[in-house]
């Protein structure tokens, strides 16, 4: 009768996702799908029956688990050999080597983790791999982020230093500015400090005071300190930090980056927090 009809097709051609990498999982997903018994027909429903952005997201994590098979050697029978919690948690220690971004390793593992129970053929994975895996993710253990190196302060500074000095900023906006850092020094580690959002609230401005306000982007704890407004509203935030700069340099004669060292103990753990107020007083 002519030419031969499509098993399925979900509406238009172009809503199919094409192009080299997106074959490339098309073409290992077909071969373990092949391998397990399943229908050329069957594959194609399950396939091409998603939506475009869903079939994308899956066909790259299919690929990724082809780029994690040929770099080891692996063949479809040895994969399959392999139990698919501990699987997935090999594919995303492999995937984060090379590329450090969570959000990334967080869409890999959830589409890895049901392509794996399609193949596999059980419910979705809650084995304890898997949980470690997602939590570790979780929490940003994969990191690669500006101040990588907790101790290199200089580097926070330098990025300050090249700011170009703003006059019309108001003074608290100013003092976030000087907070956010003298914090970053004192209170939390430098590879946290770019994960944190700052944030300003019950400003008295009788007193002169308001609360900064650290919430942590990796959990829910939020910490807070009372911080004071600077006396001159024309003073651009450069020429106040290098005051708090100089001030800490002439009290304990130390550069910058040394200066972090007074805030942690020996064993990594954050200094006392009255102490180090006392310090700074």
């Amino acid at each position: 009768h002519g030419k031969s009809k499509k098993l399925f097709t979900s509406g238009k051609d172009s809503s199919i996702p094409h192009g080299p990498e997106v074959e490339k999982g098309r073409m290992f997903l077909t071969q373990i799908l092949d391998r397990i018994g399943l229908s050329r027909g069957a594959q194609q429903l399950l396939i091409n029956g998603q939506r475009f952005e869903t079939q994308r997201h899956y066909l790259y994590a299919m690929r990724t688990l082809a780029e994690f098979s040929y770099e080891h050697g692996l063949s479809i029978d040895q994969l399959l050999s392999i139990s698919p919690g501990f699987l997935l948690l090999e594919v995303i220690n492999w995937f984060t080597r090379w590329n450090p971004s969570a959000s990334s390793a967080n869409t890999l593992q959830s589409c890895l983790n049901t392509m794996l129970s399609l193949i596999f053929d059980i419910p979705q994975i809650t084995s304890t791999p898997s949980k470690l895996a997602y939590r570790a993710v979780l929490n940003c253990k994969i990191i690669n982020r500006r101040y990588s190196n907790m101790w290199d302060i200089r580097q926070l500074f330098d990025y300050w230093r090249s700011r170009p000095d703003d006059q019309d900023l108001s003074d608290t906006e100013i003092q976030t500015k000087l907070a956010s850092l003298l914090l970053s020094i004192c209170f939390i580690r430098i590879n946290e400090a770019a994960e944190i959002n700052l944030a300003i609230s019950n400003i008295d401005y009788r007193n002169q005071t308001a609360i900064l306000c650290l919430s942590p982007k990796a959990n829910n704890s939020i910490e807070q300190y009372e911080i004071r407004r600077t006396g001159d509203p024309k003073v651009c935030p450069n020429s106040t930090l290098f005051t708090w700069l100089n001030r800490l340099y002439w009290r304990y004669g130390m550069d910058p980056e040394q200066i972090a060292s007074l805030f942690w103990q020996p064993d990594g753990q954050p200094a006392d927090k009255r102490r180090i107020s006392l310090w700074l007083n």
